[in-house]
């Protein structure tokens, strides 16, 4: 889980752990206080904004300690740690063991990469999430934080 107050060492730190512990697909979501928690109560003066679109656990709901832009920056980076682990599912032992199950799947493979393609051009773009936020965080308070 990554934290508003993560630097670049931070994401560094958290990537490498996922890497090492060597989890099949790697989901990082980001510290949300939701309502009714106590991170919640702890939290709530720090909060951007209370608009409850942006409480998905992908979006930064407080005040982030690296610029906007440079944290979902790095966030977005969970991406290439999903794709390393990803891989270890398409070795050529894995394939010849498991051959009946990568036989099904050959024929959905062109729909799930469409898919993909789609879904990754949004979770893995990092201006998407400053896009979510126009109109949500006020514009002075992003460029008040982003500029600590």
């Amino acid at each position: 889980m990554v934290r508003p107050e993560f630097e670049k060492k931070d994401f560094d730190g958290l990537f490498d752990y996922i890497r090492e512990m060597g989890v099949a697909i790697p989901l990082v979501s980001i510290q949300t206080p939701l309502p009714g928690t106590e991170l919640w109560r702890m939290n709530k003066d720090k909060l951007l904004t209370e608009d409850f679109r942006l409480f998905d656990l992908s979006h930064a709901v407080a005040e982030t300690r690296l610029p906007r832009d440079e944290f979902y920056r790095q966030y977005v980076r969970f991406g290439e740690v999903q794709n390393q682990s990803v891989r270890r599912w398409f070795t050529p032992f894995r394939i010849l063991r498991d051959w009946d199950f990568y036989r099904r799947l050959v024929p959905r493979v062109p729909e799930f990469m469409k898919r993909r393609a789609a879904f990754r051009a949004v979770v893995f773009n990092p201006k998407s999430y400053l896009r979510d936020e126009e109109g949500i965080i006020p514009r002075q308070a992003r460029e008040e934080v982003a500029a600590k």
